[in-house]
């Protein structure tokens, strides 16, 4: 993993100095064995080392894994433990742990769709994507959805080989979601492998006004004006392709 994304996680999960917030007094009815009442976001004490400081990545993992197995110890019934303690290790690259971690929490019916997203991915790592479209589906179902419960359905069902289910979700997740330009573009990148081409088109010239403009929005809409015989078009796109990409930084060699 580079140290940039563990840095990232980290940070998301894990906020310097704050300590777990716990409430021994006024628990939540029905709660059983003196478990203390979590609050999300669910924060533990994780010191980073200062910019000037070398970043040891083996033991800023070590320090993730740690404090995902202390929230574990303190909350081992808490959806949202659970949930972060399963992101910890999915950063970790650690899937079959997160997928038994965010089982447990799906387990419990979380509100957040992360949960389901989280679990979904690390399922598809593993090679389960017909599990992943199950645990997404059960997301939609019960009324956890998003835009990205959407667009990782989609992606699933597509691993899966169900291209036209997954056309129908990002079809039906672009009037939720209109002005979210990935929906769009994977809506159109699908319909190109369905060689429904002017859909295709559509799509994801609608992507592009909404903001989507880099190299795959360029490919999938110069696959599609090809298809359709629009060579002249077609031909205007791979030129802005080409100087998209030499505008590109390049490596120093060294």
């Amino acid at each position: 993993m580079g140290v940039t994304a563990l840095v990232i996680i980290i940070a998301v999960l894990l906020t310097p100095h704050d300590e777990v917030e716990q409430r021994s007094e006024g628990r939540a009815s029905g709660a059983q064995g003196g478990e203390p009442v979590v609050s999300r976001p669910l924060k533990l004490e994780l010191v980073l080392p200062q910019e000037a400081e070398a970043l040891d990545v083996e033991q800023l993992q070590q320090e993730l894994k740690d404090h995902a197995k202390r929230l574990l110890t303190l909350y081992p019934n808490d959806a949202d433990a659970l949930f972060m303690a399963g992101v910890s290790y999915s950063a970790l690259q650690q899937s079959e742990c997160a997928v038994e971690l965010l089982r447990q929490c799906v387990g419990l019916s979380p509100q957040q769709p992360e949960a389901y997203v989280g679990l979904a991915n690390n399922l598809t790592l593993l090679g389960e994507s017909g599990e992943a479209v199950e645990v997404l589906r059960l997301a939609v179902a019960r009324g956890k959805t998003s835009a990205q419960v959407t667009k990782k359905l989609a992606d699933a069902l597509v691993n899966h080989g169900q291209l036209d289910e997954a056309a129908q979700e990002l079809q039906l997740g672009t009037e939720y979601y209109a002005q979210d330009p990935k929906i769009w573009l994977q809506l159109g990148q699908v319909q190109v492998e369905l060689q429904r081409y002017e859909q295709a088109e559509s799509s994801i010239r609608t992507a592009m006004q909404l903001g989507e403009r880099g190299v795959p929005s360029l490919v999938a809409l110069s696959a599609s004006l090809t298809r359709q015989g629009k060579r002249e078009q077609a031909l205007q796109i791979r030129k802005q392709l080409a100087e998209l990409s030499a505008k590109k930084p390049t490596r120093a060699k060294t």
